[in-house]
C-alpha cells in the first residue's frame, strides 16, 4: 500500500497547501514546516525560514505519515470528483450538439437549402438514419444531367442509407451550360456544404447519371484541392479524347465505377478508353452492368459499387 501510495504521489505531482506544522522522524527529532509535495519518494517541506528541505517518507513518524496519506486521499477525491464533473460536462455537450443537429438536419429525411456565396443555388441534403456525429460519415454529391437535384438523390437514397452515407443534390448544374456558370455553382455548393454539413472530408465521391457523370470526373480534375475520394457514373463517360487528355484527378489514388446498362451503347463504347485514362492516373476502375440502356441502376447494383468503394485498397 505504502509504495503504491509513493508511486501514485509521484506521478501525480501531488501539491497541497497546508499550514505550517510539527513533522517528527522516526528517531523523534522535530521540525516546523509546511507540506509542498513529493517527488521520487521525498517529503518536500518548507520551513518557517521559507528555506526548502526533503525527507524520506519511511523516515517520518507513523502520524506524519498518516497525515501525507490523507492529504492525498483528499487529491484524490477532488480529483475524481472534477473529473466526473468534466466528463458529464463533455457528455452534456455532446448531447446538446447532438440534438442540435438532428434538429437542423433530421435522419432519414431530405433537407432544402440554397447556396449563400452568390449564385443562391437550390440544393439537397439527406442524412442516413445511422448518423453519429462521433463517427462522421462519407459524402456523396450527386448531380443531374437536366439540374434536377432532389430528383438524382432519390436515385441514389436508397443505397446511401443502406452504407450510412450523406447524400447531396444540386440544381441548375446540367448539360450544355455555361462552363464558367458551372463553375461558380459548383464552388459555392462545396464551400457551403464544407462550412454547414457534418460529413468525413477525408471521404468525400461524386457521382452523376450521363452529363452528370461527366460532370463528376470534371469536378475532380478541376477541383484537385478536395482530393475527391471516388467517382461513381452512371451512364457518363470521361467526354471524349479532349476530356481524356486533360483529365487530371487527385494523387494518392481513388476509385471509379463505370456503372452501365448493358445496351447502353454510347456509355459502353467508351468504357475501355475511359478506365485506360483512368489507370494512367494511378486510380482503380471497376465496371458494373445491369439490364437496361441509359438509365439508372437499380439500387443493388449501386450497393454493390458503394461497398466496392469501401474495399481497403
Amino acid at each position: 500500500m505504502k509504495r503504491m501510495l509513493i508511486y501514485i504521489i509521484c506521478l501525480t505531482a501531488l501539491s497541497c497547501v497546508a499550514e505550517i506544522r510539527t513533522w517528527t522522524s522516526t528517531a523523534g527529532q522535530t521540525i516546523e514546516a509546511e507540506f509542498l509535495n513529493v517527488e521520487n519518494g521525498r517529503v518536500i517541506l518548507r520551513g518557517a525560514d521559507g528555506k526548502r528541505m526533503n525527507v524520506s517518507y519511511d523516515a517520518l513518524s507513523e502520524d506524519d505519515q498518516a497525515f501525507i496519506v490523507e492529504l492525498y486521499k483528499k487529491f484524490k477525491e477532488e480529483t475524481e470528483k472534477a473529473k466526473k464533473e468534466a466528463e458529464e460536462q463533455v457528455e452534456k455537450e455532446k448531447a446538446e450538439k447532438k440534438a442540435a443537429f438532428l434538429a437542423k438536419w433530421p435522419p432519414g429525411k431530405i433537407v432544402d437549402r440554397v447556396t449563400t456565396n452568390g449564385t443562391e443555388t437550390a440544393y439537397y441534403v439527406y442524412i442516413p438514419s445511422s448518423f453519429d456525429p462521433d463517427n462522421l460519415p462519407p459524402l456523396l454529391y450527386t448531380f443531374s444531367p437536366g439540374g434536377n437535384g432532389k430528383g438524382a438523390l432519390r436515385k441514389v437514397q436508397q443505397s446511401a442509407e443502406k452504407a450510412g452515407w450523406i447524400v447531396v443534390g444540386c440544381d441548375k448544374l446540367q448539360n450544355n451550360m455555361e462552363e464558367t456558370t458551372g463553375h461558380k455553382i459548383e464552388d459555392d455548393l462545396f464551400s457551403c456544404v464544407a462550412a454547414d454539413v457534418p460529413y468525413d472530408h477525408k471521404r468525400v465521391y461524386l457521382s452523376g447519371m450521363s452529363g452528370g457523370g461527366m460532370r463528376s470526373y470534371q469536378i475532380a480534375s478541376r477541383r484537385q484541392d478536395l482530393k475527391f475520394t471516388g467517382i461513381l457514373a452512371f451512364g457518363g463517360w470521361i467526354g471524349g479524347k479532349v476530356r481524356q487528355k486533360d483529365l487530371k484527378l487527385p494523387k494518392g489514388g481513388g476509385k471509379v465505377a463505370i456503372i452501365n446498362g448493358d445496351e447502353d451503347k454510347n456509355a459502353n463504347s467508351w468504357v475501355e478508353s475511359d478506365s485506360e485514362t483512368i489507370r494512367k492516373k494511378k486510380w482503380k476502375v471497376n465496371v458494373f452492368n445491369f439490364l437496361g440502356g441509359h438509365i439508372y441502376p437499380p439500387a443493388e447494383i449501386i450497393d454493390q459499387a458503394i461497398s466496392w468503394m469501401l474495399e481497403e485498397p
